[in-house]
């Protein structure tokens, strides 16, 4: 993965989040580089997901997620319950299965995998300049499903989510 330095610091209560995200991308990125192509395009079960359609689906949600950070949060929305959020992350870090939100499905058929880590490298990178301006307990965007979420809960449902992958990676990439 490339060293990129950051002009804005992240608050400390991020950074444990934005780390271990970091470096499950990173696992993520290298077992797929050491699969031959037809693998990496290869659901390992009729209805899962192909390993670069998994990556594929990462990098959607986190579009999504820099997207709705720039979602005017007014004081009419509802706050997302910090209780749900908890235990989304929870189920996440479980590996429980759950349904993916039709927005963010991958596609059927994605594009290399060296392009598609490039466009993963340059949203992560807006990702955590996003997240860097912003303090943990300050609303960070307006979520669809939870309503308006911080910072913190932000951070925390990204790693979780890149946790409930590694975990659920198919078989085959294993």
């Amino acid at each position: 993965m490339r060293n990129v330095l950051y002009t804005v610091p992240m608050h400390a209560d991020l950074e444990p989040h934005w780390l271990q995200a970091e470096s499950l991308k990173a696992d993520l990125l290298a077992r797929v580089t050491s699969m031959p192509e037809d693998v990496r395009r290869t659901p390992p079960k009729s209805g899962e997901w192909s390993p670069l359609q998994v990556l594929s689906h990462l990098l959607v949600a986190e579009r999504f997620v820099t997207g709705f950070a720039s979602a005017k949060s007014d004081s009419k929305e509802r706050r997302a319950n910090p209780v749900v959020i908890g235990l989304l992350c929870r189920v996440l870090r479980a590996g429980i299965p759950l349904p993916a939100p039709e927005v963010m499905a991958p596609g059927l058929t994605p594009v290399s995998l060296e392009t598609l880590a490039a466009d993963w490298n340059q949203e992560r990178e807006k990702l955590r300049n996003t997240l860097a301006q912003h303090s943990p307990d300050e609303p960070f965007g307006l979520h669809p499903i939870f309503g308006v979420v911080t910072t913190r809960q932000t951070a925390g449902m990204l790693a979780a989510h890149m946790v409930y992958h590694v975990k659920r990676f198919p078989k085959a990439a294993r």
